[in-house]
């Protein structure tokens, strides 16, 4: 009862392999690289961007840079006479969201 019982079979475009290392003084000895699967350094699962160390590093970089992009984005509807409770209405849609939430 393999993969092929079920007809099942790995999408190797959209998949990819992460080897987790924790920082320690030892050197690390990599795998053998699987078949039809490139080797990455990071990778986003849920919506968070892992490091191969476990660090959310990346994640919250992304994250940060799309919070100037939203903020930039308000500054702007601002200087068009948007005020008020519009202008929260749209900060809570896009920046609060952002910044509170992890994205699914």
């Amino acid at each position: 009862m393999g993969q092929n019982a079920n007809n099942l079979k790995l999408n190797s475009s959209k998949s990819c392999e992460i080897v987790v290392d924790l920082p320690t003084n030892k050197p690390l000895n990599l795998p053998p690289l699987v078949p039809n699967l490139s080797r990455v350094d990071q990778i986003t699962a849920l919506g968070i961007t892992f490091s191969n160390t476990l660090f959310c590093g990346p994640h919250v970089i992304l994250i940060t840079a799309k919070a100037a992009a939203s903020f930039y984005a308000l500054k702007t509807l601002k200087s068009h006479c948007l005020s008020g409770p519009a202008l929260w209405d749209v900060a809570r849609a896009t920046l609060l969201i952002l910044l509170c939430f992890v994205q699914f």
